[in-house]
């Protein structure tokens, strides 16, 4: 007699919390194997071969956790230059775009932005540039790419301002989803923007950091 159970059978005996666990886990290595893809297809757009070692994978892996968690809104990507911040950042766009914009929806252009901080702060010095500045501060997705890189202050009209940290300041009081790349630590990242930015970071925002390795080359 044949005491190999099927598939269907061992998963109807499981309790719901490890149907759950286990519906989970699919969940996440599905989130993964779509960024692994995005993150390939964006490097193929650099005219470079992309491969993938345990270190790479570990980062797709921990932003997909991060996508199907939810648990914090907005997440920092940080570390030095060249090690993938950029390329996830591009492909996390895609994604976001892929699943939860409407595509039929004619302000569907406003559901993501996507920006350097420097020209972010350049254009925040004119004010011709009112309408862009809207749409970074409300678009409900915003990727901020090499935050901190910029200059610490900027005039306009005489007045300093700071756009990075007050956007980042407007979109967390209007719960909207902000995503960037850095190449500052945590703490870096508090002493550059200030203690209030920080608290704010610290609720709302994941940090991933991408350390000191060759990234997709």
């Amino acid at each position: 007699m044949n005491n190999i159970k099927s598939l269907e059978t061992v998963l109807s005996e499981l309790s719901d919390e490890k149907k759950k666990r286990i519906e989970s886990v699919a969940n996440i290595q599905a989130i993964a194997d779509e960024l692994q893809f995005l993150v390939q297809q964006e490097v193929a757009r650099k005219g470079r071969e992309c491969t993938f070692d345990d270190y790479t994978m570990l980062r797709i892996r921990q932003v997909a956790e991060w996508i199907h968690k939810g648990q914090q809104r907005s997440l920092v990507l940080y570390g030095p230059y060249g090690v993938g911040k950029t390329i996830m950042l591009y492909a996390l766009e895609r994604y976001f775009c892929r699943h939860y914009a409407d595509w039929r929806d004619d302000t569907r252009e406003h559901f993501t932005a996507s920006v350097t901080a420097d020209n972010l702060c350049l254009l925040s010095t004119d004010p011709n540039n009112v309408d862009k500045i809207y749409c970074y501060k409300n678009c409900d997705i915003l990727f901020i790419d090499d935050a901190g890189a910029e200059k610490e202050k900027y005039l306009c009209y005489g007045n300093l301002i700071t756009p990075v940290a007050d956007i980042i300041d407007h979109r967390y009081i209007r719960r909207k989803k902000t995503i960037f790349t850095t190449n500052l630590v945590p703490a870096e990242l508090c002493s550059r923007y200030g203690e209030r930015i920080a608290d704010r970071m610290n609720e709302d925002y994941a940090f991933i950091m991408y350390s000191n390795h060759p990234s997709y080359r």
